[in-house]
């Protein structure tokens, strides 16, 4: 989805996944979702779940960007990444 109105972007959350040398950062819904569905290092994990769902919400506008941020937080910190926010 194209971001026009800046409806799905929150505050840069930066954060480096176990195992990866890089560091992402993650400006809005279609950012947190690509790291969650391709490259999150925990299969099966409630936060990241919670996270996945409200950033697709989120698309659907149907979501707060910020509850979104505040829920891929707490996602990365449960999946051990290291997270500036």
């Amino acid at each position: 989805m194209f971001d026009i109105l800046g409806t799905t972007t929150f505050k840069p959350v930066t954060i480096k996944l176990r195992g990866q040398a890089r560091y992402d950062v993650v400006r809005d819904a279609h950012e947190a979702l690509k790291l969650l569905a391709l490259e999150w290092p925990i299969e099966s994990s409630p936060a990241a779940s919670e996270a996945t769902r409200l950033c697709l919400r989120l698309l659907n506008d149907d979501a707060e960007p910020n509850d979104v941020r505040q829920a891929f937080v707490v996602a990365a910190k449960e999946a051990f990444a290291q997270v500036e926010a």
